[in-house]
């Protein structure tokens, strides 16, 4: 009788292995499944936004050898030193060339990896950190609800459906691996012997810098982790752990240093909102009850905000967001005692989202984009939420269907979010609705109008983005190419000019001058402005091509000896 016990317990326990291990692989393969179906249509979707700078006009991406992947590591070309977001251009590029299919789907490949990443996180971490003893199918529930939440929710549209939000699929997914192996370093308990998991944890750090710069929340989310779940922690030694955060800190600053070295850093800083520091304050305060109402209002979302600016501290929107905020900071305290996982998911917010913060001003008050990493602790607070909600019967009915409902309603807003992004025009057109009064977004849709030869319509919105910011030096690019394609090259010429003065440093300005000086003929004005873009920004927009048919003209129309020795000064 008991060999019959043992053969039937055997058997039991084998059952529930194999159901434990379908329930993953459905929790596993349900929100990957989604976050691919409702992207799928966006792969015959055009280039469109900052595309034309960062695939169309690059020539950075057009061989993949060793030199040029070298050139990627070192060079000064772009405002942020983003090697491996190049790289990832680069491959798509060799494959696909001028063909955005490719780069959709590398796009919607890695949005796919981070949503996997998210449940194995959260149901790693629960496993081996929060619960005790583990309970497989909580830490299943939580991870299940946070992934398919960061599967389908529309405030990722702009990351995954613009091929430009490449940097924010691929840093979050090196981030994430790095600290699932983080957790596993940890658990492990090993000493800082810069081998296994943690070395795993160091390499993804890199990468994640490497891809976009706000990975330097990455050492403050590990510090987080041990701060939370101290059990796990204590299993190295504390001054091991102060040894690994020096490393950390240390490789931080060395990517940070490269970056400020080999990154061109005009223009990254702005002046602050409102041009002071207390109107600084005042706004960014604002910041984060902003992108916690974009979560619950995706009706709202756009390329473009147009937030005011605040000067009072009595403004009932600056209460809001103060209240907001000390409520937020509150809520992590009580759940640091109460509940780590919620806590683990309030911290992760804040410092995933800090770098995007504009404590040092940068200009943008909110983007769709900063929200892709930060979103995550939004996701883990829905998912232990549902997870306290079912553990009651009275609230598991409304549970479930509440999640499919809000899930349901996801999905159609991301499906209709990424019609706007389908080209140029759609997506000016579906912003100009949400700021009307932003001068970038209407000079973007004059822009727009202005490539498929609508003439009228551009000149009016470009006129009307001119108005509204009299610097925006678009503004004027726009409108030179309107008098270009008029043949009018006097008028361009003058809107040019004027354009200098508004900003006497932007590339295309004085492109668009050199392209009107050669169709006034005005040869050696053109070839010098041509010559002096050549050897700042090499390949820029076919620059050495037009320099040569500029030289070419200037030799038919001046003498031999004028000609030779304005080659030499050139």
């Amino acid at each position: 009788m008991g060999s019959i016990k043992v053969e039937y317990s055997a058997s039991e326990g084998n059952s529930k292995d194999r159901i434990k291990k379908i329930v993953l692989t459905a929790c596993i393969i349900v929100p990957a499944l989604l976050s691919v179906i409702i992207y799928s249509g966006v792969i015959h979707h055009e280039f469109v936004y900052d595309d034309g700078v960062l695939v169309l006009r690059n020539k950075d991406i057009r061989n993949l050898n060793a030199e040029s992947i070298k050139k990627l590591f070192v060079q000064r070309n772009y405002t942020n030193f983003l090697p491996l977001r190049m790289l990832s251009y680069a491959v798509d590029y060799h494959f696909w060339q001028f063909n955005p299919v490719g780069y959709h789907i590398t796009n919607i490949v890695f949005h796919c990896l981070n949503t996997i990443l998210c449940f194995l996180l959260i149901y790693i971490a629960m496993m081996r950190a929060v619960n005790e003893p583990p309970d497989w199918k909580m830490a299943a529930g939580v991870a299940f609800v946070a992934s398919i939440f960061f599967a389908v929710h529309p405030i990722h549209v702009e990351s995954v459906t613009n091929i430009s939000g490449r940097k924010e699929v691929l840093y979050s997914f090196f981030f994430l691996i790095g600290l699932i192996s983080y957790i596993f370093h940890r658990v492990k308990g090993d000493g800082p012997k810069f081998r296994g998991w943690f070395i795993v944890t160091l390499l993804c750090m890199i990468a994640s810098l490497l891809s976009k710069a706000s990975a330097v929340a990455m050492p403050f989310v590990l510090v987080l982790f041990d701060f939370l779940f101290p059990d796990v922690a204590r299993r190295s030694k504390a001054v091991n752990r102060i040894q690994e955060y020096f490393v950390f800190v240390f490789v931080l600053c060395i990517t940070i240093g490269l970056n400020m070295l080999l990154s061109q850093k005009e223009n990254i800083f702005s002046e602050p909102f409102g041009g002071g520091l207390a109107s600084h304050l005042l706004t960014i305060i604002k910041v984060v009850p902003f992108y916690l109402e974009l979560v619950f209002r995706p009706d709202m979302l756009s390329i473009v905000y147009d937030v005011p600016v605040s000067f009072s501290l009595f403004e009932p929107v600056v209460l809001i967001a103060i209240v907001v905020d000390a409520v937020l900071v509150a809520g992590f305290f009580i759940a640091v005692k109460r509940n780590r996982i919620i806590a683990f998911a309030i911290g992760w917010f804040i410092l995933t989202l800090g770098p995007t913060l504009n404590l040092v001003p940068f200009g943008i008050f909110a983007a769709d984009r900063y929200m892709y990493l930060p979103f995550l602790g939004v996701c883990i607070a829905a998912g232990a939420l549902y997870a306290y909600a079912m553990k009651r019967r009275a609230a598991m009915a409304c549970a479930i269907v509440l999640l499919v409902v809000m899930v349901s309603a996801c999905i159609y807003v991301t499906v209709d979010r990424n019609r706007d992004w389908r080209n140029e025009i759609a997506l000016w057109e579906s912003t100009i609705e949400t700021a009307p009064n932003v001068s970038m977004v209407n000079v973007g849709l004059g822009i727009a109008y202005l490539h498929k030869d609508r003439m009228e319509e551009a000149v009016e919105y470009l006129e009307e983005g001119r108005r509204l910011d009299p610097k925006n030096a678009k503004a004027y690019v726009g409108l030179g190419q309107y008098y270009l394609k008029k043949m009018d090259f006097i008028k361009a010429y003058e809107v040019l000019k004027e354009g200098l003065k508004a900003s006497n440093n932007d590339i295309e300005i004085y492109y668009y001058i050199a392209m009107t000086y050669f169709n006034l003929g005005q040869y050696k004005s053109a070839a010098q402005i041509f010559s002096d873009i050549s050897k700042t920004r090499p390949g820029y927009m076919r620059t050495d091509e037009f320099l040569f048919m500029t030289l070419k003209k200037l030799s038919e129309t001046i003498p031999f000896d004028e000609y030779d020795e304005f080659i030499e000064k050139l």
